[in-house]
């Protein structure tokens, strides 16, 4: 019933998407089942109906069995031969969210038609601090250590929760960071440094502790890093979180960035001012895109 009902829906969706007024925005997800690690490629249409409200539905769901590049995604979409579709609507195309394979696509098809191509901004910022991270991975490997002897140590763990007691400061669970999700990697150091005090004290009574501390001069380092890093977690959770996040959040959200990252490059004290330097110039580049 679900499937017909689909099918007698999608035979009517051009006639249903020219009557459109303004623009759409089409919008593509993957997922992969939790039961049969098939992987799917989700494409929906945004648009402002004539009463000005925010409307949205699913265009078409393609099963997904490549790897997820931007070549492979433009293909599929292609493939299912989705811009006939699209050759119904009379408006203007103002955003896709995929790689520029298919937006070069489109335009060849709808040579009528503008298009621009926005990248998912929580995404770009991930990138500029995956990259940025990678300047100080020598510290990072140290903390991952520290913490795996300390997450997979009951006795240990129970030393820390009680110091942590004795210095009235919170324990947290130590957590281990994600390759994929890059502020995994700030809430593990920033864990750390949140427990410093009882974590300096479990150092004087285990050796094995204090031979995987960080020295002072990489604490440093590793504190400034968490200040250069923090701007980007809290648009990361600000811009993952909203449900329609447009483009004029994610021009406040980078301008605000940049401008917190231009001050820390002009302060002499500041020991990160590359790394600062570095993210802020990736932000930059996709910045002078959006702000057009």
């Amino acid at each position: 019933m679900v499937v017909n009902k689909f099918n007698t829906i999608r035979k009517n969706i051009g006639a249903f998407m020219a009557q459109i007024p303004g623009k759409i925005a089409l919008t593509a997800d993957m997922w992969k089942s939790k039961f049969t690690n098939d992987a799917f490629l989700g494409l929906t249409v945004h648009y402002i109906d004539q009463k000005w409200k925010l409307q949205n539905f699913l265009l078409d769901i393609i099963s997904f069995t490549k790897w997820h590049t931007g070549i492979n995604i433009a293909t599929s979409i292609n493939n299912k031969k989705l811009w006939l579709l699209l050759q119904l609507i009379y408006n203007e195309l103002a955003m896709i969210v995929c790689e520029r394979t298919l937006e070069q696509q489109l335009i060849t098809q709808l040579d009528s038609q503008n298009f621009r191509h926005y990248r998912c901004a929580a995404h770009i910022l991930n990138l500029a601090a995956q990259q940025g991270l990678e300047m100080i991975s020598d510290e990072v490997i140290k903390v991952q250590e520290l913490i795996n002897k300390i997450k997979y140590s009951i006795v240990i763990s129970d030393q820390l929760k009680n110091l942590c007691s004795y210095t009235k400061i919170t324990y947290l669970r130590p957590e281990f960071d994600c390759k994929m999700r890059w502020n995994s990697t700030f809430n593990m150091l920033r864990k750390l440094e949140k427990m410093w005090r009882g974590m300096q004290l479990l150092a004087v009574e285990n050796k094995e502790i204090q031979n995987l501390m960080p020295t002072n001069n990489k604490w440093k380092i590793i504190k400034d890093t968490l200040t250069v890093l923090e701007p980007l977690e809290k648009a990361t959770v600000y811009l993952s979180a909203a449900r329609y996040p447009t483009i004029a959040d994610v021009q406040f959200v980078f301008l605000g960035i940049l401008d917190y990252l231009n001050d820390l490059i002009g302060s002499e004290e500041f020991s990160q001012n590359e790394l600062a330097s570095f993210i802020n110039q990736k932000i930059d580049n996709y910045w002078k895109y959006i702000d057009e």
